[in-house]
């Protein structure tokens, strides 16, 4: 066997995917929008409708539920899985080694993603991405049809232990000598003193104990972020996603399909998800919205797709590909504003979800601005350059005249 010819190398611009931009630039966003009641308010730590307050926080609430929950994390799995498998046949094409250069990648991704977690916002999704990426790795020679097999059986085992935690009692959670309520008025009561008046130190404290949390709640969700990154995997080895050209009849149909049956299942969660208090109802609540992104999220790339094969918005098209390349820069930043306005901003709580709805448009608005005016410059976003250049273990050129 010849040894590797060349160093890897990130992916060129005249390499680059329109679609796969803008549907990582939608992505990114619509994960705002998920993200903002966790950012800004104790009761949004909850997420349970009976604690709406009605009128445009019920609104606020509703409209991310149905269309933000759980679709656009999917999407942003699907191309993090992608985004692995390309890199894996690149390299292969230039006979260039990868798993040493991933596996940087991964640990400078752990890295960020448990500075993040740590000093900006406890709910990041980067150290647990980097964790399934080590599995996935493994997995990215497999055919397309069986990366299919894999993943189905990892998501279908994901639905069930998301159904046995919905299911469990709640008592069996709580706290020696306290109620399940008590122990969540008491975490609330925790919560709303440090992100809303806490000092730097306290803040920190609570939100390194919020993450750790969150990475061992991330262990129920392990399943379902490995089944879509194999998903991702076989898209890019079937050739959909890189020749999304050829199939527009599989996006066709992505949306044909994808939004009646969507519906169909957000009906359903509207109904049983109002007071999901009871086992069977926080069974059908969870069940509802896990199914919600299965269909609504093809449907949303499907239609994206679509979208890109024309000319219709080219503008819009080209700023959202922008925020796309600078995923990650963007990820960050949303925690950044977020954190400087509603915890040192000393606005935790005091934004109703309506209004902090309107907030994630206005960051929409400022990203899709700055984005492209950025990379008219620069190669990359800041992060994406530091983040590159300790995955290649050398500084990448961020000019685009030096890159020239």
């Amino acid at each position: 066997m010849s040894k590797p010819t060349s160093r890897p190398q990130p992916v060129r611009a005249t390499e680059r995917v329109v679609y796969w931009d803008v549907l990582r630039g939608v992505a990114v966003l619509g994960v705002l929008m998920a993200n903002m009641p966790l950012m800004s308010m104790t009761r949004g730590l909850a997420f349970d409708s009976h604690e709406l307050f009605g009128g445009l926080d019920a609104f606020g609430f509703w409209f991310v539920r149905v269309f933000a929950d759980t679709k656009f994390i999917t999407i942003f799995s699907v191309l993090f899985g992608a985004g692995l498998a390309l890199m894996s046949e690149k390299a292969i094409e230039r006979e260039a080694p990868f798993k040493r250069m991933y596996f940087r990648r991964l640990v400078a991704l752990a890295v960020f993603g448990a500075m993040h977690g740590i000093l900006l916002w406890w709910g990041d999704i980067l150290f647990h991405y980097a964790l399934m990426g080590l599995i996935a790795m493994w997995m990215r020679k497999l055919s397309p049809a069986t990366l299919l097999i894999i993943a189905l059986a990892l998501l279908s085992v994901g639905l069930v232990i998301n159904l046995a935690f919905a299911a469990a009692d709640p008592e069996g959670f709580a706290e020696p000598g306290m109620t399940a309520a008590e122990a969540a008025t008491e975490r609330s009561r925790a919560i709303e003193e440090a992100y809303g008046s806490g000092s730097f130190v306290e803040t920190t404290v609570r939100r390194w104990q919020d993450f750790l949390f969150a990475m061992l709640f991330m262990l129920i969700w392990a399943p379902r972020t490995l089944g879509l990154f194999l998903v991702g995997m076989a898209l890019v080895r079937s050739g959909v996603i890189l020749r999304i050209a050829d199939h527009r009849a599989a996006a066709e149909r992505a949306v044909r399909l994808g939004f009646p049956i969507g519906v169909l299942f957000t009906l359903g969660h509207v109904v049983v998800g109002t007071h999901p208090e009871g086992p069977m109802q926080r069974v059908l609540s969870l069940a509802t919205l896990y199914l919600l992104g299965f269909f609504l999220s093809p449907a949303y790339m499907g239609l994206i797709a679509l979208w890109t094969l024309g000319d219709t918005l080219a503008g819009l098209q080209r700023r959202l590909a922008a925020v796309g390349r600078m995923a990650f820069t963007n990820y960050i930043s949303h925690s950044v504003i977020t954190g400087a306005i509603f915890i040192y901003g000393r606005q935790w709580d005091q934004w109703n979800r309506f209004e902090g709805l309107l907030l994630t448009f206005g960051i929409y608005l400022f990203q899709m601005w700055l984005s492209p005016r950025w990379l008219a410059h620069f190669r990359f976003g800041p992060l994406e350059w530091l983040w590159r250049s300790a995955a290649y273990w050398k500084l990448q050129p961020m000019q685009r005249e030096a890159a020239a």
